[in-house]
């Protein structure tokens, strides 16, 4: 898969890309501060993080030690999530969508939405309307702070 990169953070695939159900897993944070790699086992995870985009899987990588997914684009959220749901069927989806209120149509919050609708998951959105992923989010306002908004938007019986 290529990308295209322009000015002012816009991204488009390149004409011919497969995009559908595709993902890039992300080291998870330890809590010793160190990443490690994720390797999936049979073993269902306790819960697993579906992002938009890659640099919001590593920030939330720090901010809950679960498996963190990136799924490169709002619109492949749904596929990534019934994926996962296929896999893992009692696992707890969680889906962290960008909060996208500066643009007319908040693509990230509805499909974000429509993803954790169809499997049953919850989703976590930055609350700082002027900052639209977790990324941003926690550039501004460091990982204490993250952690606690991030948390909690979880259920209850997630919360840490």
């Amino acid at each position: 898969m290529s990308v295209i990169h322009l000015p002012g953070g816009k991204k488009y695939l390149l004409p011919g890309s497969h995009l559908k159900d595709f993902f890039c897993p992300v080291h998870q944070a330890s809590r010793n501060g160190r990443p490690e790699p994720w390797a999936p086992d049979n073993k269902p995870p306790e819960g697993i993080i579906i992002t938009e985009g890659y640099a919001t899987a590593l920030a939330v990588s720090c901010l809950r030690h679960f498996p963190v997914v990136a799924a490169l684009s709002a619109h492949n959220l749904k596929n990534v999530a019934i994926a996962f749901r296929g896999q893992w069927p009692e696992c707890h989806l969680i889906l962290a969508g960008d909060n996208d209120c500066s643009q007319e149509k908040n693509t990230g919050l509805l499909n974000a939405t429509a993803a954790a609708e169809v499997v049953k998951g919850c989703v976590v959105l930055p609350v700082d309307t002027t900052l639209s992923d977790w990324d941003e989010f926690y550039r501004h306002y460091g990982e204490s702070i993250s952690r606690i908004v991030f948390n909690q938007q979880l259920p209850a019986n997630l919360r840490s």
